[in-house]
């Protein structure tokens, strides 16, 4: 039926299949021999355009391709092959325009479906995307695992988790040996709030999860390490670079929101946080890279509005509730601010910085217990040349405790407390203050 089906469609559009569907493939040299043999060969040119994909002679391979559609503009897989070629130097436009033509020329063509999809998809347009992968899966004489990988990856970038779990798991029917699916279905059921099933789907994944991020770490790993090594201008390069080739990733305009940053132009940072979080609104790295900039332009409430957001995507993020806890301060919110603080450092612990703003927070609203035990850490963690601050400011609360404890009746508790005191800091004014206490 398919056969009959596919004569008749020829019948009535007689454009050429490639030589390609048929037979082995050739070298280079034997497609060069052929064309030198057949020049007038529409074919023959296809089959070299091939043999430079596959060899990544990309320009090569586009101009045997335009030679093919030249000699037949009705050669549906000359423009097929351009449009890879195309796809291939990162022109995304020009390869979808070619895709469009082949498509056009054969649309019972499932690859040229697929084809438009694909660069749709690297363009960030998910709904033509998902409109041709799924003409793409219709048309189809079998079950396709990227098909639907691919529509379950739009719908991901469309936050439509449950429809992106029903197409992952189509392509793991496909597929079932590919634990890189089971990553992805994992990763859609955190998304959609299933955690039960993201880590059952996560432990499946096994060594495939990891591979997946770190795919995902490897296409910008170049820009944050020119970043790191303070090369500011040559990571702004790379970041454009890796943002120019996948649109629809967040990660690498991040990239460029701190290094403009660093760079100390904290406007020309906010445009690309604006525009990373268009790209992904469900990534909690967006909101916070977004946040900290608005902190830098003096915008804390705007700040405090996006770490928030960071954190309902996100309540792992540590870094978005540390800010969170910073703003807080400075704004002399530190019942606010010690909330914050000590959900950081119950996975966080060993920073004697974060140590000493919460022991300073609970001074100011005069728990001075919890500041004593917090600025003890603090001490025992600190540079020397913070021991002096650290040692005064813990002096004050652990003094002020141990009054407390005396004016409640608690008078060993109080000793015992004036006693470690003095131990600790001996030289500062509230440890002679406590030493005149011991009886």
């Amino acid at each position: 039926m398919i056969l009959k089906k596919t004569l008749l469609l020829l019948s009535i559009f007689p454009f050429t299949i490639s030589a390609l569907a048929f037979g082995p493939l050739k070298s280079v040299e034997q497609c060069l021999e052929n064309v030198k043999k057949n020049p007038k060969s529409d074919n023959a040119f296809v089959e070299l355009g091939e043999a430079y994909l596959r060899s990544k002679q990309y320009k090569k391979a586009l101009a045997s391709f335009q030679n093919a559609s030249t000699l037949n503009p009705k050669n549906a897989e000359s423009y097929f092959g351009q449009s890879q070629a195309f796809y291939a130097m990162e022109d995304y436009q020009k390869a979808l325009d070619m895709a469009l033509i082949a498509e056009g020329l054969l649309p019972f063509k499932n690859r040229y479906k697929s084809q438009a999809g694909l660069i749709y998809y690297k363009t960030g347009d998910y709904d033509q995307a998902i409109k041709y992968f799924n003409d793409a899966v219709q048309i189809s004489t079998k079950k396709n695992a990227f098909y639907f990988s691919m529509l379950g990856n739009c719908y991901m970038k469309k936050n439509q988790y449950e429809k992106a779990i029903e197409m992952f798991l189509k392509s793991s029917d496909v597929k079932p040996w590919d634990k890189r699916i089971f990553a992805d279905i994992g990763r859609a059921y955190y998304k959609a709030g299933n955690k039960s099933k993201g880590d059952e789907y996560r432990k499946m994944a096994g060594e495939a999860w990891q591979t997946a991020f770190e795919e995902k770490k490897y296409a910008i790993s170049q820009g944050w390490s020119a970043y790191q090594k303070g090369k500011y201008d040559q990571a702004i390069k790379l970041f454009q670079q890796d943002s120019e080739k996948d649109r629809a990733n967040p990660d690498p305009l991040i990239g460029l929101v701190y290094s403009y940053l660093k760079k100390g132009k904290p406007k020309e940072a906010l445009h690309f946080a604006d525009l990373a979080v268009k790209a992904d609104d469900k990534y909690s790295r967006s909101f916070s890279s977004r946040a900290f900039t608005f902190e830098k332009l003096n915008d804390q409430n705007k700040a405090l509005q996006d770490y928030q957001k960071a954190l309902e995507i996100e309540p792992a993020d540590n870094f978005s509730r540390e800010r969170i806890a910073m703003i807080y301060y400075r704004q002399k919110k530190y019942k606010e601010a010690s909330f914050q603080l000590e959900k950081v450092l119950e996975t966080q612990e060993g920073n004697a910085y974060l140590y000493k703003i919460l022991g300073q927070s609970y001074i100011e609203i005069k728990e001075y217990e919890k500041a004593m035990d917090n600025l003890q850490k603090a001490l025992k963690m600190a540079k020397s040349e913070e021991k002096q601050y650290l040692r005064s400011k813990f002096s004050f609360a652990a003094y002020q405790f141990g009054i407390m404890l005396e004016k409640s009746g608690k008078t060993d508790e109080s000793q015992k407390i004036f006693k470690n005191l003095v131990e600790i800091a001996p030289d500062t004014k509230y440890g002679r203050l406590a030493k005149n206490k011991i009886k």
